[in-house]
């Protein structure tokens, strides 16, 4: 149990399949438009129109009215990575049109390159998995 608006900026990267609509990996919206990811998550990338993109939610199964769903338009991989051991594992996907922010949608914190990671003393990790 997570709090509806508790953590804004993670989004739900799903795919359907066969077998039905499977939450695939998580991300972080980064812009109104873009979402950052793993590269992993897109093991059939061939097709993305099986993806989909839920944000605003803290249950994946029942995202709410709350929520918004978008496609993706396109998806960048790290030009580097490599599937066998999961190198340079990075990934943008521009979705088929922005989101609004909201109570629920909110961009994720991205620190500026000055911040001292090492110097940290709190940690938090979101997501589905």
């Amino acid at each position: 149990g997570v709090p509806s608006g508790a953590w804004p900026g993670i989004v739900s990267v799903q795919a359907t399949l066969e077998n039905g609509t499977w939450h695939m990996c998580s991300g972080a919206l980064i812009s109104p438009q873009w979402v950052l990811t793993v590269a992993q998550c897109f093991f059939r990338s061939g097709d993305i129109s099986i993806y989909k993109v839920v944000m605003g939610t803290t249950d994946v199964a029942q995202p709410g009215p709350e929520a918004a769903v978008r496609r993706i338009r396109r998806l960048v991989k790290h030009q580097n990575y490599v599937a066998a051991t999961a190198m340079n594992n990075i990934a943008l996907l521009e979705l088929d049109q922005p989101v609004e922010c909201s109570d629920y949608i909110q961009l994720g914190c991205v620190p500026d390159s000055s911040l001292a990671v090492s110097k940290l003393k709190t940690c938090y990790i979101a997501g589905w998995r």
